[in-house]
């Protein structure tokens, strides 16, 4: 099954940068290694959360398709599977360990199967 999950937060504008290169290589598909290098940005305990969430899920759980800049953040969508809603869980901890806040995010499943 199918899911795309909506995110959207808001980030203090010295991070803003940050998230335009983590957000762009999530779209191009730089997940793993890279990933992390640019998380560390964040500190020691995103780094961790990251490396366990690397470790627990699928790499394609990072699919990004669509990103944009808001007014005070960003919103994008990541193209999951069938662990969308634990991922998106261990998501809203990671966003929160980088200076994210005013998190959304929304999770909805492909209605193929009806």
């Amino acid at each position: 099954m199918e899911a795309i999950t909506h995110i959207r937060f808001l980030c203090p504008a010295e991070d803003s940068a940050q998230w335009e290169i983590i957000l762009k290589g999530l779209s191009e598909q730089q997940w793993g290694a890279t990933l992390q290098d640019r998380i560390d940005y964040f500190g020691t305990a995103a780094a961790e959360k990251l490396e366990e969430m690397l470790d627990e899920y699928d790499p394609t759980c990072w699919n990004c398709e669509h990103w944009s800049r808001t007014t005070k953040g960003f919103e994008f969508q990541l193209y999951s599977g069938i662990e969308a809603e634990e991922f998106a869980e261990s998501l809203e901890e990671l966003l929160k360990l980088c200076r994210a806040t005013n998190i959304e995010i929304d999770v909805q499943y492909d209605d193929d199967d009806e």
